[in-house]
């Protein structure tokens, strides 16, 4: 998710709304919206996507200021025979990003694994600092304690250096400069703290400090 958050930042792929004052005091985009799902219909229009009757309406539709609406993006996935909605949003496994550093799942055709490889890490018993946290089940009527609904949690916590080796495939991975960018950019959240990791982070568990180097690979 991070690096998807980097890479739609410096390509500018995030969804703009546009407020009443831009589009003017008098414009209805709920009424436009409205009108034209009452025109319009997907199954009833009988020309294809390359025609001069689809470029018009494309006008129409800029003109009527909803070519950004949910709605428009449906009727149009359904009228040239793409992919839903979902396809057409930078996030989860359609990001390019995510696609080419942590793959993809197929679709149709298309689909690659990942091309980064993480080394797993292990720690003594000796290194590791234990804590007990207690706490009770919420009566979700009268908002109090629940009658036998105690629990406790064990963290467990460390200040030994974790040594954490990422491969990652440069080749394929790092084709675009920006796709590199936005990876080093995550490490460099969680090394500074700011990328919590694991369960209860609100709590303040899953902080990392530490810092990353690159080691010569040629692939």
């Amino acid at each position: 998710h991070r690096v998807a958050y980097h890479y739609n930042l410096s390509q500018k792929c995030y969804v703009e709304t546009l407020g009443q004052d831009e589009l003017g005091s008098s414009f209805d985009l709920e009424k436009a919206l409205s009108e034209f799902k009452l025109n319009y219909a997907p199954e009833d229009l009988n020309y294809g996507s390359n025609s001069t009757e689809w470029q018009r309406l494309k006008k129409e539709v800029e003109a009527m200021v909803i070519k950004d609406s949910s709605y428009w993006r449906e009727f149009e996935a359904q009228l040239t025979g793409d992919a839903p909605l979902e396809q057409f949003l930078p996030v989860g496994e359609k990001n390019l990003a995510i696609q080419a550093l942590f793959g993809f799942a197929k679709y149709k055709e298309n689909g690659a694994r990942g091309n980064v490889i993480l080394s797993d890490c292990y720690l003594t018993p000796t290194q590791v600092s234990s804590k007990v946290f207690n706490h009770v089940a919420i009566d979700r009527f009268t908002g109090g304690a629940r009658d036998g609904a105690l629990f406790s949690e064990e963290v467990s916590a460390t200040d030994s250096t974790i040594n954490l080796q990422v491969h990652v495939e440069k080749k394929h991975a790092f084709a675009d400069p920006s796709i590199k960018s936005a990876f080093e950019a995550s490490l460099n959240d969680l090394c500074a703290g700011r990328l919590q990791l694991g369960g209860s982070i609100n709590k303040g568990h899953g902080v990392f400090q530490g810092s990353w180097t690159i080691k010569t690979d040629e692939q």
